[in-house]
């Protein structure tokens, strides 16, 4: 009689085997979202040289938003887009616009969390931008890392 089972030599390349696919799995999806966060970080520099052209035009930064022209639909959209890849993340809102005739502050989620925390990327007019998570306080970027 001849026993059909397998040897714990041969279970523990299988786990080893599986372990190293799932590690390549994760891998391949956390650069996945450093990459989609790339990208909303760019739109965001794109809103920004938008908001300048915005105030040179109008005079006021109050017209800044996504309804502003096509040009501004399309980057809300693509940052909104960027989570609709990702499940279980929850939707990434449009950024979230602050604006006064002389001052804005926009801010918007990044998929990947900081620690922990909650990520954030926020750009304002006194030339401020970078990750957070705290996003906007009045009209400034707060706890900018």
């Amino acid at each position: 009689m001849k026993n059909k089972g397998f040897t714990l030599i041969e279970m523990a390349v299988v786990i080893g085997i599986i372990g190293l696919v799932f590690s390549f799995i994760l891998l391949g999806v956390m650069k996945k979202e450093e990459a989609r966060d790339a990208r909303i970080i760019a739109d965001m520099a794109q809103i920004r040289t938008k908001a300048e052209l915005i105030m040179v035009i109008e005079g006021s930064y109050l017209p800044l938003g996504c309804d502003y022209d096509q040009e501004m639909r399309n980057l809300c959209d693509d940052i909104d887009a960027q989570d609709r890849a990702t499940p279980n993340k929850g939707d990434v809102p449009y950024p979230i616009f602050t604006t006064s005739p002389t001052e804005y502050c926009v801010t918007s989620e990044l998929l990947v969390d900081y620690e922990g925390q909650e990520n954030r990327y926020c750009i304002d007019n006194d030339g401020r931008a970078g990750r957070t998570t705290s996003g906007c306080s009045g009209f400034d970027c707060i706890n900018i890392r």
